[in-house]
């Protein structure tokens, strides 16, 4: 099976900066002609612009929580724009992350042959990303717990 590389990072810092105001022009349009939620909008846009850079499906949604950090596979990765995505690694995307001082900004996963992606929403502040591989390799991001509610003071 071969093993590619995937991405987990927020959209805006894996897209050139005239894709991404394309994307965001797009969906101000879906919002006022189709009257389109905006977010809904543009999660569909910028997976769809994700999946032409990297030639395969691509993932994209809302982090429920806005600006974050989080972490999957032991890698830390982060969210500016409030979205959190997950794609193939391209030559490009992997330049462009490059470009950033910061090195917690990306998790970049090898996997083997085709990815599941589901995003979980059951905690409406905060998505929780889970991919498994063709061969069965499966990765979650962090699932934020309610244990600190529950202690008594």
């Amino acid at each position: 099976m071969e093993k590619k590389k995937i991405v987990v990072t927020d959209p805006c810092y894996i897209m050139s900066d005239q894709d991404w105001d394309a994307c965001c022009k797009e969906a101000e349009q879906r919002r006022d002609e189709h009257k389109q939620e905006w977010e809904e909008a543009f999660d569909e846009i910028v997976s769809r612009k994700l999946s032409e850079l990297s030639g395969h499906k691509a993932y994209a949604t809302t982090t429920g929580f806005g600006d974050w950090d989080n972490e999957i596979d032991g890698q830390h990765f982060c969210a500016d724009s409030g979205m959190v995505c997950v794609c193939y690694l391209t030559e490009e995307m992997e330049a462009k992350l490059d470009e950033y001082p910061n090195p917690y900004i990306a998790a970049i996963i090898e996997v083997e042959g085709d990815i599941k992606v589901e995003f979980n929403y059951d905690n409406p502040d905060w998505t929780v990303v889970y991919v498994e591989d063709e061969a069965g390799n499966s990765y979650q991001s962090f699932v934020p717990s309610d244990d600190e509610d529950d202690e008594e003071y």
